[in-house]
C-alpha cells in the first residue's frame, strides 16, 4: 500500500514539475511570413484617364453616387449599384458628346423607360443633368471640375482602388 502512495506522490510531483517547467520556458510565437500588406494604389492622373476613359466614366459615376447624396442632383442614387454596374450610351448632340448613365451594365432597350441622368465634358469641367420628374422644369445641372473629380478619386487608396476595380462593371455603347 505505501508503494502506491509514494507511486502516487511521485506521479503527481511530476506532472506538477513539467506544468511549472513549461510555463517557464519561454515559447517562440510564430511569424507569419505570408501576411498580405496591400501594396499602395497609384494615383489616377489626367493623362491615365484620357487613355483610359472608362476610368474617368467610373469616377463620374461614383463622385455623382457618393459626393452629392441627398444633395442637388438626388436623381443619381439611381445608379447607386455598383454591383450591377452601368451602362454609358454616347450619342452627339448640338456639337457636344453627351454620356447617358444607365443602371446595370446589362440593361436592354426594352427597359429604357424613364429618362436617364447623363453628363458631357467641356473645358476642364464635367456637367452632370438630370431631368426631375413630375416637376415642370426640364433638367437639374450642377457642374465639376475634372481636378475637383480627380482629387476626389485620389483622396484614398480605396477609393482609387475602387475606381479601377469597378471599371468591370461598366459597358459603354458609342453611336458617334
Amino acid at each position: 500500500m505505501k508503494k502506491w502512495g509514494a507511486l502516487g506522490v511521485l506521479i503527481i510531483g511530476l506532472v506538477i514539475g513539467v506544468a511549472w517547467w513549461s510555463r517557464q520556458t519561454p515559447r517562440s510565437v510564430p511569424v507569419n511570413t505570408t501576411s498580405k500588406i496591400k501594396p499602395a494604389v497609384p494615383k489616377l492622373t489626367l493623362r491615365e484617364e484620357r487613355r483610359q476613359p472608362e476610368l474617368r466614366y467610373v469616377s463620374v459615376i461614383l463622385y455623382a453616387i457618393d459626393h452629392d447624396r441627398q444633395r442637388h442632383l438626388q436623381r443619381w442614387q439611381e445608379v447607386s449599384d455598383v454591383d450591377a454596374g452601368w451602362q454609358i450610351d454616347i450619342y452627339p448632340h448640338a456639337g457636344q458628346d453627351r454620356y447617358l448613365v444607365w443602371p446595370d451594365q446589362r440593361i436592354t432597350a426594352a427597359e429604357k423607360n424613364l429618362a436617364p441622368n447623363w453628363f458631357t465634358w467641356h473645358s476642364g469641367h464635367v456637367s452632370y443633368h438630370s431631368f426631375i420628374v413630375h416637376s415642370f422644369r426640364r433638367e437639374m445641372v450642377k457642374t465639376v471640375s475634372t481636378q475637383t473629380l480627380l482629387n476626389w478619386a485620389n483622396a484614398t487608396s480605396n477609393r482609387r482602388h475602387q475606381v479601377r476595380d469597378l471599371v468591370t462593371h461598366l459597358t459603354v455603347k458609342d453611336h458617334r
